[in-house]
């Protein structure tokens, strides 16, 4: 049985990472799959079923959005984002019947990273032949609607490649961390950099020659990257102009400023002025598309979030974060495989945050869980003293 869990497990992580790449039934036919098999197992268990930190607050979530029904501008929109919460709940809760040991882990991120590597060779090759068009200074399509998977993935096999610097980790980072460039995506370049920094700081924090050295490393890659998406024109024009633009938004006054840059900080504008007027509640789950003039979301987890729920589903979201920060700084101390690895992914999805929606990503959903239940594990885990 262990051995059909695994395999749905992985189908099941495919599915999820390839998403609308893959036709309707089969990506419902993989959820339905896991979960099936997942109630198999629950039932030779005798029932014993698990449950995290992650899985509660999800249900506590789910409770907030029925209330936030009530009083929605659109209860439609929030209605329906209470059903996708409902369904996210079921799979999160069948994944965490697999994910009992520190093994099980060790063999989720192996899988993803696998799934990865098919991605980025689909997307590039495969994808209406992408990567051919590269030198051609065509968009990489191919890979926009992969962005935010293949962002987390590169993560992975950082993570991989500062543990076991061998040539097989280097070079299929090194091709992960390539597509974040060819998604045009600035979140996809910059956030695994700002990852593999918090990863290089923890792991070298109590040795101050060896975070020395780390920084130096790691300021050379930055500039490596930033240089290669100034001075290459095929990547500038993916994504180099996105994060000049993005800089002269910081440091000008407007001038220089790209136009998506312009427009992600009027949502972020309109945004804060509508919290403002209900700050405590806010106007309901998914109502900023519709009451705003954009017709998107805000592009920002914390407008989105104090927008749509006020200060009280702000709170409430970024509570499971800073509890799961602080478990997995203790299981730094009992030196619990992957704390180190999942305390750098918080403080990254916490900056990742400030261009996207991450609650209602599959990828941060799942990492996140995996990240309540290594806590989990390392607080049940007792360092035996020295006689």
């Amino acid at each position: 049985m262990k051995k059909i869990y695994d395999i749905s497990v992985f189908i099941f992580l495919f599915a999820l990472i390839f998403g609308t790449a893959l036709p309707p039934l089969v990506y419902n036919l993989a959820i339905v799959f896991f979960i099936a098999t997942t109630a198999v197992v629950i039932a030779t268990r005798k029932l014993k079923v698990h449950i995290n930190k992650y899985i509660i607050w999800w249900l506590v979530t789910c409770g907030f959005i029925i209330i936030n029904i009530t009083y929605s501008e659109y209860t439609e929109n929030t209605y329906q984002f209470l059903i996708d919460a409902i369904v996210r709940f079921v799979i999160l809760f069948s994944f965490v019947q697999y994910i009992v040991t520190l093994d099980d882990i060790k063999k989720v991120l192996n899988y993803l990273k696998i799934i990865g590597v098919l991605l980025v060779t689909f997307a590039l090759f495969v994808e209406r032949a992408t990567f051919l068009q590269i030198g051609l200074g065509y968009s990489v399509g191919g890979l926009i609607i992969f962005s935010y998977p293949v962002t987390f993935i590169a993560m992975i096999w950082m993570y991989d490649l500062v543990k076991d610097p061998n040539f097989k980790n280097l070079f299929l980072t090194a091709f992960v961390y390539m597509a974040c460039f060819f998604s045009t995506g600035r979140k996809a370049v910059i956030i695994p950099l700002i990852f593999l920094f918090t990863l290089m700081v923890i792991r070298s924090r109590k040795n101050v020659l060896k975070l020395a050295r780390n920084l130096i490393s790691y300021g050379i890659l930055a500039v490596f990257v930033f240089y290669l998406s100034y001075n290459i024109p095929a990547l500038y024009d993916l994504f180099g102009n996105r994060l000049e633009g993005l800089i002269n938004s910081f440091l000008s006054n407007g001038s220089g400023v790209d136009e998506s840059t312009l427009i992600r900080n009027s949502m972020i504008g309109y945004g804060l002025d509508m919290f403002l007027n209900r700050p405590i509640f806010g106007y309901g789950m998914d109502t900023f598309k519709s009451i705003s003039n954009f017709g998107v979301y805000s592009h920002n987890n914390y407008i989105e979030s104090l927008f749509s729920g006020g200060i009280i589903f702000f709170l409430l979201y970024y509570s499971i974060h800073f509890a799961t920060i602080n478990s997995l700084s203790n299981c730094l101390k009992k030196e619990i495989p992957y704390a180190d690895f999942f305390l750098a992914f918080i403080f990254a999805q916490l900056f990742f945050d400030w261009g996207s929606i991450s609650y209602f990503i599959y990828i941060t959903n799942i990492l996140l869980c995996m990240a309540t239940s290594v806590s989990y594990i390392g607080k049940k885990t007792v360092i035996k003293s020295p006689l």
